[in-house]
């Protein structure tokens, strides 16, 4: 046996000297953890208070709420979120306050004429037979037109809830294209213009509702006519299209998916007018919007091009607009 005596001393001294130094750093790593949760908590803490009350402003009608945030991590993205989803809601009110502005601006006036023609006749103002009928068909003109503002109204409101039943049936393209073009061509010649058909041979069918691509593509060819310059001439072309194809850019683009769903099928319609200002396009499909010189002079309610493009959407296509301005 062997025996090894130490004192005790000797044992507690090395602990002794190692104590101080373990409490500092045990108290600067607490101090460090503590530090690093406050502003964890603050950076998670920050940005929903901010939503909270950007929300409670929101609920106050005060839409216009921004909230910064430049992580990537999820909180980040849910204030980045919630920005834009504070953007569209603000975005949704002015289009209805501009939405209710432009309907009542546009039946004002016809409503100012009726009223004021029925007056005439009514107090025998409108003058012989023949001025009460001519006030006659000015009332007549202005309720009709008041009754295809309401059913485009109605239309294009049952196309953007999705209510409206769209027929799916094998429909020639070529066919309902040059029955449209023939149409409007006898328009054109009486205001100057010409129109030209390009269609190339073997456009496929493709599964569409016949007549709403009917309406679809008059709107396009009546936008065409009404804004070309005199003189001028409007060519619509045909053309295949691949899915994976580049898209023409062209006043305005249809697509449609073929029966076979290998291959796409596009119409062009290309006028010749003043260039559309660059920051214009984006609108061009919205409803009620003339913001642009070049419409002001035509009359008509905005709602054309914003029919169409319901139209081609509940197709599953797409449809384009581009302008010389852009180049």
């Amino acid at each position: 046996y062997l025996g090894i005596a130490i004192k005790v001393q000797e044992i507690d001294l090395p602990w002794r000297e190692l104590l101080t130094p373990l409490m500092i750093t045990g108290l600067a790593v607490m101090a460090l953890a503590v530090g690093l949760a406050f502003l964890l908590a603050h950076s998670i803490t920050r940005p929903i208070g901010q939503m909270t009350r950007a929300a409670e402003e929101i609920a106050r009608g005060n839409y216009k709420q921004t909230i910064r945030s430049s992580g990537s991590d999820e909180v980040s993205r849910l204030a980045r979120s919630f920005t834009y989803m504070a953007q569209e809601v603000a975005r949704a009110q002015q289009m209805q306050r501009d939405f209710l502005a432009n309907i009542s601006h546009d039946l004002k006036t016809p409503l100012t004429s009726i009223q004021g023609f029925a007056q005439a006749i009514s107090e025998g103002a409108a003058g012989d037979e023949m001025g009460c009928r001519h006030a006659a068909q000015i009332i007549k003109s202005e309720a009709d037109g008041m009754a295809r503002l309401i059913q485009d109204l109605l239309e294009l409101a049952q196309l953007e809830r999705g209510h409206l039943d769209i027929a799916e049936q094998p429909v020639s393209v070529a066919q309902l294209v040059r029955a449209k073009v023939n149409k409007a061509r006898l328009r054109g010649q009486r205001e100057g213009l010409r129109l030209t058909l390009s269609l190339p041979d073997g456009l496929p069918d493709i599964v569409a509702d016949a007549p709403r691509l009917e309406r679809c593509f008059a709107n396009l060819l009546d936008n065409a006519l009404k804004y070309s310059r005199p003189g001028g001439e409007i060519v619509v072309e045909g053309m295949h299209l691949t899915p994976t194809a580049s898209r023409p850019t062209s006043l305005p683009v249809a697509f449609g998916q073929a029966l076979d769903q290998r291959e796409w099928v596009g119409i062009s319609i290309t006028n010749q007018a003043d260039p559309i200002p660059i920051e214009a396009l984006p609108h061009l499909f919205d409803r009620f919007y003339r913001g642009d010189r070049a419409r002001e002079h035509a009359r008509g309610y905005g709602l054309g091009l914003s029919i169409v493009r319901e139209i081609v959407l509940a197709h599953g296509g797409r449809v384009e607009v581009s302008s010389d301005a852009e180049r």
